[in-house]
């Protein structure tokens, strides 16, 4: 179970990567086009001598706050996968056996899904509901917590192995 939840965690990991760092800007652009298509036809003003301005396309300032708290939540949701993939590669590192890899691998993989998947495909494709899966997330996070507390209590009593000089 622990070289499963070590591949989880690094497929995680370059999930992260993918959606961040590479695919940022395709993201941003998204939504910047996202709001352009918000914006309305404003009149132009009318000056004292009796000439009009020209018009100008606006964007309202809820529109803009709603794009910059989408971007919150997805930067949020790729924050979260990139630390409990690091979470599942430490649990896997511990090369333990029994319950705690189990219940921890569960846990972090299920958890990771939900709460930062949640998050970031919520606001990637403009879905408040789907963000509601990350508060369910967040409590089988706490599962995967458990588990590698109990992981790393089942590791304690193991012999470390002696290498053929120290034998």
């Amino acid at each position: 179970m622990s070289t499963l939840n070590l591949i989880f965690g690094c497929l995680f990991g370059l999930g992260a990567v993918l959606a961040g760092p590479v695919g940022e800007s395709f993201v941003q652009a998204k939504f910047q086009t996202e709001l352009r298509e918000k914006a309305k036809l404003t009149p132009g003003r009318i000056n004292p001598d009796g000439s009009q301005e020209k018009d100008s396309m606006e964007i309202s300032t809820i529109d803009r706050q709603e794009s910059d708290q989408r971007w919150a939540r997805y930067q949020k949701g790729i924050q979260s996968i990139s630390i409990y993939s690091l979470a599942l590669v430490g649990l896997g590192l511990l090369s333990t056996s029994g319950k705690g890899q189990l219940i921890g691998g569960i846990g972090f993989g299920l958890g990771t899904l939900l709460y930062g998947g949640g998050l970031a495909l919520g606001a990637y494709f403009n879905m408040p509901t789907i963000g509601v899966l990350a508060p369910i997330g967040a409590m089988i996070l706490l599962a995967g917590w458990g588990g590698l507390l109990l992981a790393a209590l089942q590791g304690r009593g193991e012999k470390p192995m002696l290498t053929e000089a120290g034998q």
